[in-house]
């Protein structure tokens, strides 16, 4: 549930993709910027007409492909299949959707390369609310669950996740602003059915509610952080990274800074090391779009 910033991009990124009728994208990265020099396609992904995504790859740093995941829907749309690939087509993995009577999710299951299921997770609901996720082994033994809660406006407020015993081990509980805005989640770590704090997400936003800052910390201090400043289209234009491993850490700092076309498309991003007040260009990446005529 951690709102992260690829979530806030790729969400608005596929509110456009039906309208806009989105064909293919492909993601050139350039460690000097002049991408016929040295530009080498990292990422790429293609859709169908109805504005899905059937197919996605992912290229080393040498431009060799990683690996490809190929996505299949049924007549409602719905994603009923996902495939994963190596070079030379070889299966590495697939997970399948079932959805009941009701048309929503009621189980997902993963298989190996051998095409034996290695586990499932099991979806209930009451009324149109998950309330648990129960997942279950090879041999179809349950192996854990997670339960959800929530408060009268149908905002989750806590999850716990119990092991095959029904002993908790963890446990996120959920704060909300009053419209409604995620701002915080409390995490424990759960044994012997005592639970101690862990770690915290806090989310900032502004007047426009907008995030404009997530910050991960301890007890002891913030060990992750990042900020977002958006244009008057509410286009992330600036994300602000600060990460550190341990109180005496000095921590690390990258800038990433986003250029849009005239259609609100990201078509250039450049990420930045920050260091003594001062921008070092590390990654200069391209966005490609091709549409369905």
């Amino acid at each position: 549930m951690t709102i992260d910033a690829w979530e806030l991009k790729s969400g608005f990124f596929k509110e456009k993709i039906k309208s806009s009728r989105l064909k293919a994208f492909q993601l050139i990265e350039s460690e000097t910027g002049e991408f016929a020099k040295d530009g080498v396609k990292v990422y790429s992904c293609e859709y169908d007409q109805a504005g899905n995504m059937v197919r996605e790859a992912e290229y080393g740093p040498d431009g060799e492909l990683d690996w490809i995941c190929s996505y299949s829907y049924d007549s409602a749309g719905r994603l009923v299949e996902e495939v994963i690939y190596t070079d030379g087509n070889v299966v590495e993995g697939k997970t399948v959707h079932t959805y009941g009577a009701d048309s929503r999710l009621a189980e997902v299951a993963e298989f190996g390369e051998d095409n034996e299921v290695e586990f499932k997770t099991l979806y209930t609901y009451d009324a149109s609310t998950l309330v648990e996720e129960t997942r279950a082994d090879e041999s179809g033994q349950k192996s854990g669950c997670c339960k959800h809660k929530y408060d009268g406006s149908g905002n989750r407020v806590e999850t716990i996740e119990y092991d095959a015993d029904e002993n908790p081990v963890t446990k996120v509980a959920y704060k909300y602003n009053g419209d409604n805005c995620l701002i915080e989640e409390t995490i424990y770590a759960c044994e012997d059915s005592e639970c101690e704090l862990d770690s915290s997400i806090i989310y900032v936003y502004d007047d426009q509610k907008r995030l404009i800052e997530r910050q991960i910390r301890n007890e002891e201090m913030v060990f992750d952080k990042v900020d977002y400043k958006y244009d008057s289209k509410n286009n992330i234009v600036e994300e602000n990274f600060f990460e550190r491993d341990d109180i005496e850490d000095e921590g690390y700092s990258t800038r990433v800074v986003y250029e849009y076309d005239d259609q609100d498309n990201i078509i250039k991003e450049t990420e930045y090391e920050v260091k003594d007040g001062s921008l070092k260009p590390m990654v200069y990446s391209k966005h490609v779009y091709e549409y369905h005529s």
